[in-house]
């Protein structure tokens, strides 16, 4: 890793945004403690080839607010130029990890990131994540066969759609449903599942009466009441 310094805002446009990292905006506070005291904490920047056949160019990995406050206000600034060439998915984990020390990415920050980097898989979960509204830690496992490990391989870049048929099944079945929350919703495409002969009208009669009532606090125990339910 080396030290390198940076002329204002001529040496901030040698740099590259990532496409996955988080907004970036001026800070006031920011530029008036640069005012202050100066360009004081180093970002960190990596040279990468990011899409294939394309340029190596030198990315912003931590410190996009303060690289662009100093570029603002046209004074030199300072990046931790990290060894090595890296990779798009070295890149994913990298800036995961860094932004992590302050506020944790959400699974949606992980989905965008992997699904700016080519992996369709991701572009489908955030697309019907947003369309049905269907927490993603749930919708992650219902593609995956209710793999239980779902979240762990979507934040590692491994996430791959295995039963989609299935899922879209689930999703339109509750769209006839009066609203459920994400649990409910898992724990209904577990029964259907599992189930042998589910009848789904007959299913849905018996919900309407109750739904107003259900509550629960676990997943599972919201899969025992419906199927309390369709026993009945």
């Amino acid at each position: 890793m080396i030290l390198k310094r940076f002329k204002g805002e001529a040496g901030y446009r040698t740099l590259k945004h990532l496409p996955f990292n988080r907004d970036f905006t001026l800070r006031a506070k920011l530029i008036s403690s640069m005012k202050k005291r100066g360009f004081i904490q180093a970002i960190s920047v990596v040279q990468a080839r990011l899409y294939p056949n394309g340029p190596k160019e030198y990315y912003i990995a931590d410190g996009q607010h303060r690289a662009l406050a100093a570029s603002y206000l046209n004074i030199p600034f300072y990046a931790n130029v990290l060894d090595g060439e890296y990779t798009p998915e070295d890149l994913v984990r990298l800036v995961a990890v860094l932004n992590n020390t302050s506020q944790a990415w959400t699974l949606a920050q992980y989905s965008n990131a992997w699904m700016q980097m080519g992996k369709e898989d991701y572009g489908v979960l955030l697309n019907l994540h947003k369309e049905r509204k269907v927490p993603i830690s749930y919708l992650s496992q219902m593609l995956c066969s209710d793999n239980p490990n779902a979240t762990k391989l979507l934040k590692e870049g491994l996430f791959k759609i295995t039963s989609l048929k299935s899922t879209m099944k689930t999703l339109d079945y509750i769209r006839e449903l009066s609203p459920m929350n994400g649990r409910m919703v898992k724990a209904f495409h577990k029964l259907r599942l599992t189930t042998e002969k589910f009848h789904f009208a007959s299913f849905r009669l018996k919900f309407e009466k109750v739904h107003k009532e259900l509550k629960a606090e676990k997943l599972d125990d919201y899969y025992k009441a419906f199927l309390n339910l369709i026993n009945k």
